[in-house]
């Protein structure tokens, strides 16, 4: 299995996987499309053959399969390298319970809370990407060691103009009902 940018999945990432024909649409073709044409046409193509026009065609992709290994990282410098490579320098994490917090070193620290809440867990995503204007979201799940879901959620990214992301606001829980 691999992830959405085409490396190969580690331990309990098989939900990278899960991207269904539209979210890969939204999400991969346009990389692709990109690489091969450049922006502009790949916008233009894209419209083409999908008849989207609303979906941005910059979905950073490795840069959310690099923010995503950080969560998994028990190292403390790959974790910082990973970091460095997926968010801004004044990343903001808007999180439920811990409030706002700014930096790679703040996000170090909550990342290593996290580890310290559940131990051998992971963080994996659980739908394709959906994106437009410089914003991303996505579903999420923590697993335990056996696949089990822990716990469940959604980011809301913004990107910053090198495509790495620089403000995250997470949700936990499932949306609620109406």
């Amino acid at each position: 299995m691999q992830s959405l940018a085409g490396r190969p999945l580690e331990r309990g990432k098989q939900s990278l996987a899960r991207c269904s024909v539209s979210a890969a649409i939204r999400g991969r073709m346009p990389v692709l499309i990109q690489a091969a044409v450049g922006r502009n046409a790949a916008s233009h193509l894209l419209w083409m053959l999908t008849g989207e026009r609303r979906r941005s065609t910059v979905v950073a992709v490795q840069e959310i399969d690099d923010y995503f290994a950080a969560w998994n990282e028990p190292l403390s410098e790959p974790r910082r390298s990973l970091l460095e490579r997926s968010v801004s320098e004044d990343v903001e994490l808007i999180h439920p319970t811990w409030g706002r917090s700014q930096g790679i070193d703040a996000l170090m620290e909550r990342i290593e809370g996290y580890m310290s809440a559940l131990p051998d867990s992971t963080v994996v995503l659980s739908s394709g990407l959906d994106s437009h204007n410089g914003v991303i979201r996505y579903g999420w799940e923590i697993v335990d060691p056996h696949g089990q879901r822990v716990m469940e959620g959604l980011d809301v990214v913004e990107l910053a103009e090198d495509g790495r992301l620089r403000r995250v606001i997470l949700f936990h829980g499932p949306l609620p009902a109406v």
